[in-house]
């Protein structure tokens, strides 16, 4: 980001690119949860112990995930955090 200061880049422009970033990420680490072991809906609903409570979604393979969300997890991923914990708190995962 200093780098980016020093090319003249305004505060919107790197604020612009932060959010990218972060964005990127997340979809990143969504798209590499997909790879371990699947859970069902139901099963996410028990919360099982050995996971991550907070993000119970990731555990959904892709197509139950697009079933129960009506969307990717790369969709999701870009919707704001209200958004995110609403949907959730629907499907009874939060």
């Amino acid at each position: 980001m200093l780098e980016m200061k020093k090319e003249g880049k305004s505060v919107e422009e790197i604020k612009a690119f932060v959010l990218a970033e972060k964005k990127k990420a997340a979809a990143a680490a969504l798209q590499g949860a997909s790879a371990e072991k699947s859970y069902t809906l139901e099963q996410l609903r028990k919360k099982p112990s050995e996971l991550d409570s907070s993000k119970l979604e990731i555990y959904l393979s892709d197509t139950e995930f697009k079933k129960a969300f009506s969307m990717s997890k790369i969709e999701f991923s870009k919707l704001p955090g209200w958004k995110k914990t609403d949907m959730k708190k629907k499907l009874q995962l939060h």
